[in-house]
């Protein structure tokens, strides 16, 4: 055997694929200090050390491992038996013998071979990319959801902040609160109105109102001379709440007797047209 031959079965010794006579020619080869096939080996078992740190270990489909070693084992199928009635058959004597392929013809399919374990090894890297990714989409939908909570928590603080302020600046002034109380037609839940006279502004706070459905919201009404005028419509949140500011106020807050809130269509009426369900009168002093 030529020592290009030597060297191209370097990488089947390294994977334990030869069989026991060419294994031990082999070592005794090597043993002849070939400098060659001695770094044919070297590179090959570091190859084969290396090859299993290469792709993340995720566990691909069972059918799929099935399929691969199936045509693995048709590729490794290089040595057959010659029974001894066939080599008689020929004219020829002797024991029977391993017949092995030549070997070129062996390395190309050992080659093909390990093209298809590294087929094998590509599969199960970009499976475990895709689980990683979906994973990440999952998270990054998550967090999409959590950020959209908390710009909504935001708004509704600064809403809220916005009320306090306007109460703070008005300490120094006289202030009117309104408390609404229910009527027959929905006696529960409470209304506080606080009004500056100095402004003509006016906040309010609801709170434990019966929730409604989309197509109705809740109106609030100022009395003046007698008549009901508009002063906003609002709709409260799954706890019965609502912070706002009273709208459509007259300057100085002029002629306002009262305050009273109905149920109204979707996005307020020019009249009231349902029955007043809080109602509370403005009390100087």
């Amino acid at each position: 055997m030529m020592a290009d031959e030597f060297t191209e079965l370097a990488e089947p010794f390294v994977l334990g694929m030869l069989d026991e006579k060419e294994a031990r020619q082999f070592q005794q080869h090597l043993a002849t200090s070939c400098r060659e096939c001695r770094q044919a080996v070297d590179e090959a078992k570091r190859v084969a050390h290396a090859l299993p740190f290469t792709v993340p270990q995720n566990e691909p489909p069972a059918e799929l491992k099935q399929r691969l070693l199936a045509t693995i084992g048709a590729e490794a199928n290089v040595v057959k038996m010659r029974p001894v009635a066939e080599k008689r058959a020929e004219g020829r004597s002797g024991p029977a013998t391993i017949r092995s392929m030549p070997q070129r013809t062996f390395v190309q399919r050992l080659r093909g071979t390990l093209a298809w374990a590294a087929v094998f090894l590509l599969f199960a890297a970009g499976y475990g990319y895709f689980l990683q990714r979906d994973f990440i989409k999952q998270l990054q939908q998550q967090l999409s959801a959590r950020n959209a909570e908390i710009k909504l928590l935001q708004f509704e603080m600064e809403r809220q902040k916005t009320v306090i302020e306007q109460i703070r600046k008005s300490t120094a002034s006289r202030l009117l609160l309104v408390e609404l109380k229910g009527t027959e037609v929905k006696p529960s839940g409470g209304i506080k109105i606080l009004l500056d006279p100095q402004t003509a502004g006016g906040s309010f706070i609801a709170y434990d109102l019966p929730a409604l459905p989309d197509e109705h919201d809740y109106q609030l009404w100022f009395l003046k001379d007698g008549k009901p005028f508009d002063a906003g419509v609002f709709h409260v949140n799954e706890k019965g709440e609502f912070i706002g500011e009273v709208q459509h106020l007259p300057e100085k807050l002029a002629g306002i007797s009262a305050f009273a809130i109905t149920r109204e269509p979707k996005g307020g009426s020019p009249t009231p047209t349902m029955p007043i369900y809080w109602v509370g009168a403005v009390q100087e002093g």
